[in-house]
């Protein structure tokens, strides 16, 4: 999988999301969707700092674990 399906936005009431072990070179557009996400775990994947940027932006109380 290189990327999270539309459908995904779906889960508005996820929480707590692990995207370690994936095959993503950016992060999902989708996760910015996930309004009631609160932590992000990525695993040790390595994301650009726009990425991150971006997703902070759209979920300011989102916790983004590296």
């Amino acid at each position: 999988m290189t990327d999270l399906p539309p459908e995904f936005a779906q889960l508005d009431n996820l929480r707590d999301l692990y995207l370690g072990k994936n095959a993503f070179n950016r992060l999902p557009k989708v996760l910015k969707q996930l309004k009631k996400l609160q932590v992000l775990r990525l695993g040790g994947q390595k994301y650009t700092s726009e990425d991150k940027e971006a997703l902070k932006a759209a979920l300011p109380d989102c916790f983004v674990q590296e």
